[in-house]
């Protein structure tokens, strides 16, 4: 399997700027967001429940009237509480695409219309190399590490 990186990505900044925009984007059906069979044992594990469905076998995070299941107000309680989030939302603005051949890194689409943090901040080439890193483990172990480096976390403020 290859990792192929979309061009144009890495001349994209990026800053959270803590709107929960993304977290939102689930009520406009701008994408959904997978979780991986870890993340939901970990969610468990710490006592959650109801926050997934499933489809096609795979898991997805469930929401509410105002957006993502965690989300409150604009900030994400997964966060507040316990200084993690999955591994998708550590993505945002990007997301992987895969087939059965290529792993691409490409721009949400649906952070072109409601990330307010596009053109701020950090370009996105700094993270590339962390985030290459990831998907290969993603790729020997077929999700990410439950406990490896989260993107855009409050140190890269």
């Amino acid at each position: 399997m290859q990792i192929k990186v979309s061009k144009n990505i890495r001349k994209i900044k990026f800053r959270c700027v803590k709107c929960g925009n993304c977290c939102k984007a689930f009520l406009y059906e701008k994408w959904r967001l997978e979780l991986y069979r870890n993340e939901v044992e970990y969610l468990e594990k710490i006592g959650y429940k109801d926050f997934y469905y499933q489809r096609s076998g795979s898991f997805f995070m469930r929401t509410s009237s105002h957006g993502c299941y965690f989300l409150q107000g604009n900030r994400c309680q997964l966060i507040l509480r316990h200084k993690w989030y999955p591994w998708n939302c550590s993505l945002f603005p990007l997301q992987l695409v895969k087939t059965a051949e290529i792993i691409e890194i490409r721009l949400n689409p649906a952070a072109e219309d409601i990330c307010n943090g596009i053109g701020y901040g950090k370009y996105l080439n700094n993270r590339i190399k962390e985030i290459i890193n990831q998907v290969k483990y993603f790729m020997t172990y077929g999700e990410p590490d439950i406990y490896g480096r989260r993107f855009y976390s409050r140190k890269d403020e």
